[in-house]
C-alpha cells in the first residue's frame, strides 16, 4: 500500500498543502518542506541563468545535494553524478561537464553555479522524459563508466520502495519514520533511497551520510521511528559495544544494496539489530531487479535464499542467465544479464553467480569464482578475490589470510604460503593457469557499498604500495607483518652492491599503516627519538609494532627473533582518535 502523502518524483514539487512538514532533520534543527521548494528554485533560475545544459553536483548535505538536484531537472539540465571528488574525477569532469555545483577543489576548473537568493518556491512538474542525469558505473568488472538516464528510468523505481511487502516480515512505516543512511547519494542505490524517496513520500531524513555506527546509534536512539538505509560494507563491520538494544521497536527497517551481504554478516546484523535486512539486488544499469529478506534456521542456516522480482520487473532465463524487461531499462525490450540463476517452482530465482566471472587463461576458461571458492575452503583464507590484471593477462588474488597463514608468513615468508595456496588450487585449475600475482591483505579494499573494484584490487599491486597483514591488534596497538620484495622500486640505486630499504621509506610506511590502523586525521608533525640500528634487505619479512603514546604512535621495526632495524614515534598534529 502506497503512502497517502506519496507523490510520483517528477509532480512532487507541485505540493501546495505541505509547506510546514518536517523534511530535513540535523543538528541545528529542522527544514521544512517550504524551505525545501524555495531552495529548489534558486538552483533552478541559477542554472537558468547560466545557461548550462549539463552541471556536475557534488553535495555532502542531503537538503542541498536534493535541492539542487532538482533545481537542475527542472532547468532542464543534466545532472553529473560523481562517486568522489579525487583528482583523477574532477580530470573527467572538466571534459564531461559545463559547470559544476557543490563541495569541489580547486582540480575542478569548469564554471562554479551558485544559488540566487530569493523567497519563491518551485511548483513545477519535471519532465520526465528528459536524459538529466547521469552517473558512474561502480567499476566492480573494470573501469567505472558514466551512464545517462531518463528521469522517468528513475522514477519509475520509488513506487516500489514504499510498497509494503508482507512476507518480508517487515511492518507499516508511521509517516514520521526518519530516513538514516550510510550509503553515498552519488550511487543509483542512495539516489533513489535517501534523495528520491524521501521527497516522493515527504519523509523525513537526516541531512547527512552517517559513517560511524557509534553516531549512528545515538542518532536514531532519539527518533520515535527511523529505518536504516545500508551497505554490506557497513552491515558487516557493526561493533558489539553499542547498546543496539536502545533501538528495539524503533529501528523499523534495515535495507542494504550495492554488493552482496555475506553469511557472516547477516547473522552478525540480525543478532545486534533483531532485524534482517530487506536485500535490493539490481545494478546502476538496470535498476532494482529484486529482493530478499533471509532468516535464521533454529539450527542457525540460513533460509530464504531466493529472490523475489520487485514491482514492475518480469523476467526469465535464457541460457541460464537472468533477463529482465522493465520501464527502468533504456530499451522497451527484453535485455540480459551477466548473472546466472536458478529458477524455483515458486516463482523466485537463486542466484548462482556472474557468467562474467569466467575468464580465460593460457587458452583455458576458469571460473574466477570456483578458484575464490577452493581457496576459501583451506584453512588459511578468510577472504579472497581473483581477477585477470588489466594488461598482462595473469591471474591474480588478493587474500586476506586466517591466522594460521599469519603465522606462516612469520615462520616461512610470503612465497611460502603463496606456495601452499598454489597446491591447493590445483584440484580446481591446471598448473598453467595458476595465479602469478598474490597480494595479502588484513582487509579487502571495499567501498562504501561493498564492492571490490578492479581498480582497488590492482592498487594493491603497485610496488610502491605496502604489502602489510596484521598479526594482533587491539584499541591501543598492533603487530603486523611487512614484506618487502626484491623487486621493490626503493632498492633502485640505493645502493646497487648493497640494497637496503631507504629510512625515509619505512617511517613513510609506518604512517600509513598507523593512519588506517588508528584512524588519524592530524598531519605529522614530527618525528621523536628515531633510530635506524639495521639495514633491511629485500626479501625480508618484518615484526613492525606500532603502539599509542601522547599525540603520537611509537614504533618499531625487528625480525621475527625480536631484533630491532629501526625505531621512532610519530607525532601528529591535534590528538588521537
Amino acid at each position: 500500500m502506497i503512502s497517502s502523502r506519496f507523490l510520483d518524483p517528477a509532480i512532487t514539487l507541485t505540493r501546495t498543502d505541505a509547506d510546514d512538514v518536517e523534511f530535513v532533520l540535523s543538528e541545528n534543527g529542522t527544514r521544512t518542506w517550504g524551505e525545501y521548494a524555495i531552495a529548489v528554485n534558486n538552483w533552478k533560475k541559477a542554472f537558468a541563468a547560466a545557461g548550462v545544459s549539463s552541471a556536475a553536483l557534488f553535495f555532502t548535505d542531503l537538503f542541498d545535494l536534493s535541492s539542487c538536484l532538482f533545481g537542475a531537472w527542472a532547468a532542464g539540465v543534466r545532472a553529473i553524478l560523481p562517486a568522489d571528488t579525487t583528482q583523477a574525477v574532477c580530470r573527467q569532469l572538466n571534459t564531461l561537464a559545463e559547470a559544476a555545483a557543490g563541495d569541489f577543489p580547486n582540480d575542478l576548473t569548469i564554471r562554479r553555479i551558485k544559488p540566487f537568493c530569493e523567497a519563491e518556491p518551485c511548483r513545477d512538474a519535471l519532465d520526465s522524459s528528459g536524459s538529466l542525469v547521469s552517473l558512474f558505473t561502480s567499476g566492480s568488472t573494470g573501469e567505472p563508466a558514466l551512464i545517462t538516464k531518463r528521469l522517468r528510468q528513475l522514477f519509475c523505481e520509488v513506487p516500489a520502495i514504499e510498497v509494503r511487502r508482507p512476507d518480508a516480515k517487515d511492518i507499516e512505516l508511521p509517516q514520521d519514520t526518519v530516513i538514516f543512511s550510510t550509503v553515498p547519494p552519488q550511487h543509483i542505490y542512495g539516489l533513489l533511497f535517501s534523495i528520491l524517496w524521501p521527497a516522493a513520500s515527504l519523509r523525513p531524513i537526516w541531512h547527512q551520510r552517517i559513517l560511524y555506527p557509534e553516531e549512528l546509534v545515538a542518532r536514531m536512539a532519539r527518533t520515535q521511528h527511523c529505518l536504516w538505509i545500508a551497505s554490506p560494507a557497513h552491515l558487516k563491520r557493526l561493533p558489539e559495544d553499542l547498546d543496539w538494544a536502545c533501538l528495539k521497536n524503533i529501528l523499523r527497517v534495515i535495507y542494504t544494496s550495492g554488493g552482496p551481504l555475506s553469511d557472516d554478516a547477516l547473522r552478525r546484523t540480525i543478532a545486534l539489530t533483531g532485524l534482517s535486512p530487506i536485500e535490493i539486488f539490481g545494478s546502476s544499469e538496470s535498476g532494482g531487479i529484486a529482493w530478499r529478506t533471509r532468516a535464521l534456521a533454529q539450527d542457525g542456516s540460513i533460509i530464504n535464499e531466493a529472490f523475489r522480482a520487485l514491482p514492475g520487473i518480469e523476467w526469465k532465463m535464457e541460457n541460464s542467465l537472468l533477463v529482465i524487461k522493465s520501464e527502468q531499462l533504456s530499451s522497451n525490450g527484453w535485455e540480459s544479464t551477466s548473472d546466472r540463476i536458478a529458477v524455483n517452482s515458486d516463482g523466485s530465482f537463486t542466484l548462482l553467480g556472474r557468467a562474467d566471472r569466467i575468464v580465460k587463461i593460457e587458452e583455458k576458461r576458469i571460473s574466477l569464482t570456483a578458484v575464490e571458492k577452493a581457496l576459501l575452503g583451506t584453512e588459511l583464507i578468510a577472504n579472497c578475490r581473483a581477477f585477470v590484471r588489466p594488461g598482462s593477462g595473469k591471474l591474480a588474488v588478493a587474500a586476506v589470510p586466517t591466522h594460521l597463514a599469519v603465522e606462516t608468513i612469520r615462520r616461512k615468508g610470503k612465497a611460502a604460503l603463496a606456495r601452499q595456496l598454489r597446491e591447493a588450487l590445483l584440484r580446481v585449475i591446471e598448473r598453467i593457469c595458476l595465479p602469478r600475482h598474490w597480494r595479502f591483505v588484513w582487509e579487502l579494499p571495499e567501498n562504501s557499498l561493498g564492492k571490490l573494484t578492479t581498480q582497488a584490487l590492482e592498487a594493491l599491486f603497485d610496488p610502491r604500495a605496502v604489502q602489510a597483514v596484521v598479526a594482533e591488534r587491539s584499541e591501543q596497538s598492533a603487530e603486523l607483518l611487512v614484506t618487502v620484495p626484491g623487486n621493490s622500486p626503493f632498492f633502485t640505486g640505493h645502493f646497487p652492491e648493497f640494497k637496503l630499504l631507504p629510512g625515509v621509506v619505512q617511517v613513510s610506511w609506518a604512517e600509513s599503516l598507523a593512519r588506517r590502523l588508528f584512524d588519524i586525521d592530524g598531519c605529522l608533525k614530527e618525528i621523536k627519538n628515531l633510530k635506524f640500528m639495521r639495514p633491511i634487505s629485500p626479501e625480508s619479512t618484518l615484526v613492525l609494532k606500532l603502539c599509542c603514546a601522547p599525540k603520537g604512535i611509537s614504533f618499531a621495526y625487528e625480525d621475527v627473533s625480536g631484533e630491532t632495524f629501526a625505531k621512532g614515534t610519530l607525532i601528529f598534529a591535534g590528538a588521537l582518535k
